[in-house]
């Protein structure tokens, strides 16, 4: 294959893994190829659907891309309790409904050995609703940037690189971190979404679209992407987890990112301190990198 080509492969192989049952998809577009070029004439070919069949099974095409870890968390790093992490959020949000929390963080009697601990995230249509954004889940960007991003410029110094950029001509959420988040509010009264879930040490040094298709298909518990939405309030409620250089940069593979208007969405945005304080950037999905780590919920 050419390196166009396999480059093309390797997306076609990354959306196929998505699915439940990714032989059997991959089998059926086979089986009833004159419907599929009705709907994308052209973009595939017959060859490659079969190509990418020969070794689809169990087959990550990013496992390369992963790197030892040079970066990590603070020392004896945990988040702040629950109780805490409420207290920073109603600092900033104070209408918030943080009536069952408790119960809540009570109702997470599983253990979770891989998580950093339970972390407290406002409900991405709470906030929307205040903020009068309307189809926030298209306009999941504009809510990242007038909700979490916004707060932590209040709470310390920090750089949004994107400002101004994260409309949905550029920013996607991915579909596996939308599906959680929905199913995550409706499972969950108040305001306020509590959640175990971890900052990055599980995937330190993978590239974001290997992390994320890692996290895509973990088992036994299952796992979601974070995107910046999430991390963000996560940062705002336990500003000591990214507070220095050497701490584990946080990639939020549950975005979807791209640096125009058109092109693919190869890219992620991401967390990192440097001497100036807290940065919000983009980092490119097909990057391994040790000072990096993508943050994932169960």
């Amino acid at each position: 294959m050419s390196d166009a080509t396999l480059a093309q492969g390797h997306r076609l192989t990354e959306l196929i893994l998505r699915e439940k049952s990714p032989h059997d998809f991959m089998q059926s577009l086979h089986e009833n190829w004159g419907a599929v070029q009705k709907i994308g004439r052209g973009e595939l070919t017959q060859a490659m659907i079969q190509a990418s069949l020969q070794h689809i099974h169990n087959q990550n095409p990013y496992a390369s891309e992963e790197v030892t870890p040079t970066f990590f968390y603070p020392e004896g790093y945990k988040p702040n309790s629950v109780e805490k992490q409420v207290e920073f959020l109603s600092a900033h949000l104070g209408w918030l409904d943080t009536s069952h929390v408790d119960a809540l963080a009570k109702s997470w009697k599983k253990k979770y050995p891989k998580a950093d601990g339970l972390y407290v995230v406002p409900k991405p249509t709470a906030v929307a609703n205040h903020l009068a954004l309307s189809d926030h889940w298209t306009n999941f960007g504009l809510l990242t940037e007038q909700g979490p991003l916004a707060a932590l410029a209040t709470q310390r110094k920090f750089t949004n690189y994107r400002a101004g950029q994260l409309g949905p001509d550029r920013y996607h959420l991915a579909a596996t971190a939308a599906s959680a988040l929905i199913a995550l509010e409706a499972k969950q009264p108040g305001d306020l979404l509590v959640y175990p879930a971890q900052t990055g040490k599980l995937y330190a040094g993978n590239s974001p679209r290997n992390a994320r298709l890692k996290i895509e298909h973990a088992q036994a518990p299952s796992q979601w992407p974070q995107p910046s939405y999430c991390v963000g309030w996560m940062l705002y409620a336990n500003p000591h987890r990214l507070a220095k250089y050497e701490h584990l940069v946080i990639d939020c593979s549950g975005d979807e990112y791209r640096l125009g208007a058109a092109g693919e969405f190869a890219y992620v945005l991401c967390f990192d301190f440097g001497g100036d304080g807290l940065h919000c950037a983009e980092r490119w999905g097909a990057r391994p990198y040790g000072a990096c780590g993508s943050a994932s919920g169960w």
